[in-house]
């Protein structure tokens, strides 16, 4: 009496965890269990003998009581299941939810309310509630069991509406209506507007009709529509997370096909996969075949720009300009972060920077958010630290000889200690940029020690 209510809380508890996990869900098991405890301390019921061994009796109205609230559960659980099958957009999933919503309705539903108003009315009915729970519990545990690779955790139809309603932000031509034209060309140009549609410029997708779509075609001529329109530049960096769920999804359909498509795809977009850090996103769990990594070594990283991670770098000259030389055409292959000692604006004029994020080290301030003093040590290792926490990417520093001025020597080399501690982690890089006019000999060595020197 005080664990039988209690199951009907857990289970749904475990249904929904299946998808995704919010430390509430284990609340939803709280009213069963005060149902429980009030049944076990409060109800009459009767111990008998019948011929099948010990059995009790639950005298109204505490059995309606107990009735009413397994049939709201019963029908909670069945409620939950049915929309779990009818909206997970992969087959595994679906027969996860199909074979929990079988086994329960049938065995647990239909059965254990029989029986237990058969046993209500006479107590020698034979006792298989035992039997039934069973067999309900063996059809949940192999559902729950199925292989966790066989189930695809996908972003499609949560990726898609965040890029396509990015993509309808930016376009041009808000004013009079054009941006709705546009983007209904862009639907018809990918194969799109039969999964799409938008009301009060708010995307939705039928996810049935994406379900049945072959991803890979729209996937492709989405990608070329963005290279083929700079307005669309915002959009672009959304498009990661929709060719990852592509890919992926394809990939647990048939590997060849979606490796064959990767392949093709990188020697056509080899700039923007790296420029928009699509090759870091992809989990690490999944193993590209040597084919598609030769692809990608062959279509996005040029020799002078194979960095070993996890390694600062150092660019030794007079001047900037050679530094930034390099630095500049790393942008194209790398999520990159500048940290100058000079104006953002004229860094970016000089040197065509438009689209990189750059922080100017200095003591006058000249935007929010946008300068940090160079004798801000720990500023300047958060902000490290954030963008490497987004991925893999390059840190160049063109102004360490101000840092020293600040700090001294031996505090920013401790400072850069930190630094490649926490890059390491992502595999990430360090590009600084000394002026040998500035360090004495010795300062110089102890350099060479803690970096590697880059020939540019």
């Amino acid at each position: 009496m005080l664990f039988a209510p209690l199951v009907q809380g857990f289970l749904i508890s475990t249904i929904l965890y299946i998808k995704d996990e919010k430390w509430y869900y284990p609340f939803v098991a709280v009213p069963t269990f005060i149902l429980g405890i009030s049944l076990f301390a409060l109800a009459p019921f009767d111990v008998i003998w019948t011929s099948y061994g010990w059995s009790y009796t639950l005298h109204s109205p505490w059995f309606m009581i107990y009735s009413i609230f397994s049939g709201v559960y019963l029908f909670a659980m069945i409620i939950i299941l049915a929309i779990r099958v009818r909206r997970s957009l992969v087959r595994a999933l679906r027969k996860k939810y199909a074979l929990i919503l079988a086994g329960y309705g049938v065995f647990y539903g239909i059965g254990m309310g029989i029986t237990n108003i058969a046993i209500s009315m006479n107590p020698q009915f034979p006792p298989v509630g035992g039997i039934l729970l069973a067999a309900a519990f063996l059809f949940i545990a192999y559902a729950i069991s199925l292989p966790a690779e066989k189930i695809i955790p996908s972003k499609i139809r949560f990726g898609y509406p965040l890029f396509l309603n990015k993509l309808l932000e930016v376009t041009p031509g808000k004013e009079l209506g054009q941006n709705v034209v546009e983007f209904n060309r862009f639907l018809g140009v990918t194969g799109l507007k039969k999964v799409v549609s938008f009301e009060k410029e708010k995307i939705t997708l039928n996810s049935g009709q994406l379900n049945s779509l072959n991803l890979l075609g729209p996937a492709e001529k989405t990608l070329e529509y963005l290279d083929e329109h700079d307005w669309a530049t915002e959009a672009r960096a959304y498009y990661k997370d929709v060719f990852i769920d592509v890919y992926l999804t394809t990939r647990k359909k048939s590997k060849k096909t979606a490796d064959g498509w990767f392949k093709g795809m990188l020697r056509k977009h080899g700039d923007f996969f790296s420029t928009y850090g699509i090759m870091d996103a992809i989990p690490e769990d999944v193993e590209l075949p040597k084919d598609v990594l030769d692809a990608i070594l062959k279509s996005i990283l040029p020799n002078k720009y194979r960095l070993k991670g996890g390694i600062i770098y150092f660019i030794m000259g007079d001047g900037v300009e050679k530094s930034y030389k390099f630095f500049t055409g790393l942008t194209k292959y790398a999520r990159t972060l500048c940290l100058t000692g000079t104006d953002p604006r004229e860094v970016r004029k000089t040197y065509g920077l438009e689209g990189v994020s750059i922080v100017w080290v200095t003591f006058e301030r000249y935007a929010k958010g946008e300068t940090i003093p160079p004798n801000k040590l720990d500023e300047l290792t958060a902000t490290i630290s954030e963008f490497f926490g987004k991925g893999k990417g390059v840190v160049f520093v063109d102004c360490i000889d101000s840092m020293v001025m600040a700090n001294g020597f031996k505090r920013v080399m401790g400072w850069l200690k930190g630094v490649k501690k926490i890059m390491t982690k992502s595999k990430s890089n360090l590009l600084v940029t000394v002026d040998p006019n500035s360090f004495s000999n010795r300062q110089l060595a102890d350099i060479e020690k803690e970096m590697e020197k880059i020939k540019v």
